[in-house]
């Protein structure tokens, strides 16, 4: 094994698993609603069996979203209520929780737009800290703003999330760059201690080698989705990557439209790159800043091995003295499939995607969930894998 090895996990183990909890406001046909997967998914009604499932699965973090516009229903009234069971069953199971303050959902008197959004958006940070202390939570581990280029590119090509705006894409990512680093400077008067995380899809485009163009539009694509890291770095304490199969694409030219357009790369395509490789590239850029993988998952049987694999790479990664700090499957509990939402329907109505690791189906009291022992006993051995490598050396120099 390399001399070079990582510390301990940074948050109790190195699998977590994060509870979705987006909210967007989102056009359906002529219909607008908010879609709450907290709500959908009953996980407030459920808080203290969800992290007793988290805790049996060996994960010792989470990650949650503050729902800013339920926490201020008001402009200037902060009611941090709803947030109650999760922070006392997380304390009654020992995970730490990792804050978001926007998964894609702001209050409607809230513009993303507007030139006093980053204040807003800080002043509802500091209250969510305030709260949290008076809750004695001090390591406090935050992400003001979720998928800052992913909801940038939704918002200005799709048009169907809330500001509703098409073709504003630049204004908008200023706007949100510019709320993150208000964001830190603020949490770091409130916390200095705190540490804050700036969290994108890792997005890998590739060209043909017979198409010097396309390899110029892959390369405009991979320095976009790098764009908020590299301007937030100096305001960012932990690097998060959203590392799925789908984030590595082609681009290829499509003659009916004249223009290029992007498709997944088949999983066995030889330019594919790994997480392993993925973090060399982090490195080469940001340094040895510390990195978590934030979200991953695969659905169905796939998720045992996707399990494995991700471990392989994270362990060449620990070895190789690259600043991984963890990994988090994303969603750890099975949601409503929300992208195919369609118009005359809500979340009730749409098929559950099995891609959680714990397993939820609808019956007469709500959603009821199961958990796979399994899947809980690959996790396990998985976990086991990592702890071995990140922390052989310092447990035979530290042993109690």
């Amino acid at each position: 094994m390399s001399a070079q090895v990582q510390p301990c996990p940074l948050l109790g183990s190195f699998w977590g698993g994060g509870f979705d909890s987006i909210s967007p406001l989102v056009h359906s046909g002529d219909q607008t609603q908010r879609i709450d997967l907290v709500v959908a998914t009953q996980h407030d009604s459920h808080a203290d069996l969800d992290y007793r499932l988290l805790a049996r699965l060996g994960m010792r973090w989470t990650r949650e979203d503050a729902r800013w516009h339920l926490c201020e229903p008001e402009p200037g009234r902060y009611d941090f209520a709803p947030l109650e069971p999760m922070i006392e069953a997380a304390r009654d199971q020992n995970v730490q929780i990792v804050w978001s303050w926007m998964h894609y959902g702001c209050p409607t008197f809230v513009n993303p737009l507007n030139e006093n959004f980053p204040e807003r958006l800080a002043d509802f940070g500091a209250r969510h800290l305030e709260w949290l202390q008076a809750h004695g939570i001090a390591d406090v581990l935050v992400c003001p703003i979720n998928e800052i280029s992913y909801y940038t590119w939704h918002v200005s090509t799709l048009g169907s999330w809330y500001p509703f705006v098409r073709d504003e894409g630049h204004p908008l990512k200023e706007r949100l760059m510019a709320a993150h680093r208000r964001c830190y400077e603020r949490a770091k008067q409130i916390l200095p201690g705190i540490q804050i995380l700036m969290i994108d899809p890792f997005y890998y485009a590739v060209g043909s080698e017979d198409d010097p163009d396309s390899l110029e539009e892959a390369a405009f694509w991979r320095n976009a989705a790098l764009e908020a890291a590299d301007r937030l770095c100096d305001w960012t304490d932990i690097l998060g990557m959203n590392f799925y199969a789908d984030g590595q694409v082609e681009c290829y030219w499509e003659p009916h439209t004249h223009h290029y357009d992007r498709r997944m790369l088949p999983m066995d395509d030889p330019r594919r790159i790994s997480l392993t490789e993925a973090l060399r590239l982090f490195r080469e850029r940001y340094g040895q800043k510390p990195v978590l993988v934030t979200e991953t998952s695969v659905r169905g049987d796939e998720r045992g091995p996707w399990i494995t694999q991700m471990t392989d790479w994270a362990v060449a990664a620990l070895q190789e003295g690259l600043p991984l700090r963890g990994l988090c499957w994303y969603p750890v509990l099975d949601v409503p499939d929300w992208g195919t939402l369609k118009p005359g329907k809500t979340l009730e109505d749409l098929h559950i995607s099995h891609s959680g690791l714990i397993h939820a189906r609808r019956g007469p009291q709500g959603l009821e969930r199961i958990l796979e022992t399994d899947i809980a006993d690959i996790l396990c051995a998985q976990e086991a894998r990592l702890e071995q490598v990140g922390c052989g050396e310092r447990s035979e120099r530290s042993p109690g």
